[in-house]
């Protein structure tokens, strides 16, 4: 996922942009590793409208790592290829949001 996001940063400024966010949804949307829940990510990046440090974008996705979330709740979820679960609390992602 480091590489999926580092290669987002189209001009490398180390921030996602409105269109370089777009850019990194799709790129996630079509790993086969994972199954991403587009919405729940963009609302944890704050709705994508803006820049994104890319620190900020990768403690997402470092923070993905509790097993026990609903499904309402996760933003990635590994196919049955993978092992585990990928996921982040609602906690988290206030916290990522700044709130």
């Amino acid at each position: 996922m480091v590489t999926t996001v580092l290669s987002s940063d189209q001009d490398g400024d180390l921030k996602i942009g409105p269109s370089e966010i777009q850019d990194l949804c799709t790129r996630l949307g079509r790993e086969t590793r994972f199954s991403f829940n587009k919405e729940r990510f963009l609302y944890t990046l704050g709705g994508g409208k803006s820049e994104i440090p890319v620190q900020k974008v990768m403690a997402v996705i470092r923070n993905l790592k509790s097993e026990d979330l609903p499904v309402s709740e996760r933003i990635f979820t590994l196919t049955s290829t993978g092992t585990g679960r990928l996921s982040l609390t609602t906690a988290t992602m206030q916290t990522m949001k700044g709130k």
